[in-house]
C-alpha cells in the first residue's frame, strides 16, 4: 500500500484513553465519560476512528449521548472530511492542533472540536461543544493519553487507570482558580496560516494582576514570527468572563478548567476565538487561538505556557 496518510494522521494513530468531564450549557458538571478512541486505517489506507464511550451522566444529556460505539470515516486530503458512519463534517490540522466541526448523528448534535497534541505526542487536550442550531447543549473536555498494549501489559493498564484517575480528580477543577492570583504565563507557541502552512515560532507572555475581588488586568505579548501587544481588563461573574479594553473586548465562559473566549481587537477587523485549558494544579496552560481578519481565518496559534509568580 502506498503511504497516503497525512502527517496529522500518522501522529495520532493508536489507542487513546480519556476521562472527559461533561458540563451542561450553564456550566454545571453533570458527569464523566470513560472513552477509548482507536485511530487506525483501513485496507486502502483511509483513516478510521472507533470511539467507545462509557458515560456516567445525570440530567437531559444522559439519554441524548447514549451510544455503544461511534465510527468516524475520514477522507484525508489536506483538510479531513468526515463521511460517516456517525460523523459528517470536516476538520483542519494546524501543526499540533486540529479544529473541526461535524454533525454527530447518534447524538443529534452539531459539534465544535479542538484537539491539541502536547509536546511528545502522547497527550491530547480535547474539547467538544455540542449544539442544536445556535443553542449550546453541553461540553465534553479533558486530556487523552496514547498507549498501545493495554490488553497485553499489566504495566500499561496500571498507567491508563492512574491517568484516568488523575483526569477525574481534575474534572471539576475551576478555571477561576488560575485567574485569582498575580502571575505570568510564559512559553513558546506555534503559528500557522489559514492554509495550515507554518508561519514560525512565537514567544507568548500573558501577565495578569488581580484588581478587585473578581477582576484582573491582563497584558498579552507575542513576539517572533508574529508580533502583538494587547492590554485588557477581565471581569468575572461566576463562569462568565468579560474583556473590557482598552485593546481587547469580548467575553467567554468557563467549563471546569477550560475557558472559551471570543475577543475583538480595538481598531482592527481582527477577532480571536480561543480555548485555554489548565493542565494541572500548577496552572500550566494549553492554548489554541484562531485569528480571523475580516471574518476570514488568518492564523492559528497553539502551545503550552507555564505560570510564573509575579
Amino acid at each position: 500500500m502506498t503511504e497516503t496518510r497525512s502527517v496529522w494522521q500518522q501522529r495520532i494513530e493508536g489507542v487513546w484513553y480519556g476521562m472527559p468531564s461533561v458540563f451542561d450549557a450553564e456550566g454545571h458538571h453533570v458527569g464523566y465519560g470513560r472513552f477509548e478512541r482507536t485511530v487506525t486505517t483501513d485496507g486502502e489506507g483511509r483513516p478510521v476512528f472507533m470511539v467507545r464511550p462509557e458515560l456516567q451522566l445525570e440530567g437531559p444529556l444522559r439519554e441524548r449521548l447514549r451510544s455503544v460505539e461511534l465510527v468516524l470515516w475520514v477522507l484525508d486530503d489536506g483538510s479531513r472530511v468526515y463521511v460517516g458512519r456517525d460523523f459528517y463534517g470536516a476538520g483542519m490540522p494546524f501543526g499540533s492542533a486540529l479544529l473541526g466541526s461535524d454533525y454527530l448523528q447518534p447524538w443529534d448534535s452539531v459539534t465544535s472540536v479542538v484537539v491539541q497534541l502536547l509536546p511528545g505526542g502522547k497527550t491530547q487536550v480535547y474539547s467538544l461543544l455540542l449544539y442544536e442550531g445556535p443553542t449550546l447543549l453541553g461540553v465534553l473536555l479533558g486530556n487523552y493519553t496514547l498507549l498501545y498494549d493495554y490488553a497485553r501489559s499489566d504495566e500499561t493498564r496500571a498507567a491508563v487507570e492512574a491517568f484516568l484517575a488523575a483526569e477525574r480528580s481534575m474534572g471539576q477543577y475551576p478555571f477561576s482558580a488560575a485567574s485569582a492570583r498575580a502571575g505570568r504565563w510564559v512559553g513558546q507557541i506555534e503559528a500557522f496560516g489559514a492554509d495550515s502552512e507554518p508561519l514560525g515560532l512565537c514567544e507568548m507572555t500573558i501577565a495578569q494582576r488581580p484588581c478587585g475581588e473578581d477582576g484582573a488586568d491582563l497584558t498579552v505579548m507575542v513576539g517572533g514570527a508574529l508580533s502583538w501587544a494587547w492590554r485588557t481588563t477581565c471581569r468575572r461573574q461566576g463562569q462568565h468572563y468579560f474583556f473590557e479594553g482598552p485593546d481587547l473586548y469580548g467575553n467567554g465562559a468557563a467549563f471546569g478548567r477550560a475557558l472559551f473566549t471570543t475577543r475583538y481587537v480595538q481598531g482592527q477587523a481582527l477577532k480571536i476565538v480561543g480555548r485555554e485549558m489548565l493542565l494541572d494544579e500548577r496552572h500550566t496552560l494549553a492554548i489554541v487561538w484562531q485569528l480571523l481578519r475580516d471574518g476570514r481565518p488568518e492564523a492559528v496559534l497553539a502551545g503550552v505556557l507555564d505560570l510564573e509568580a509575579l
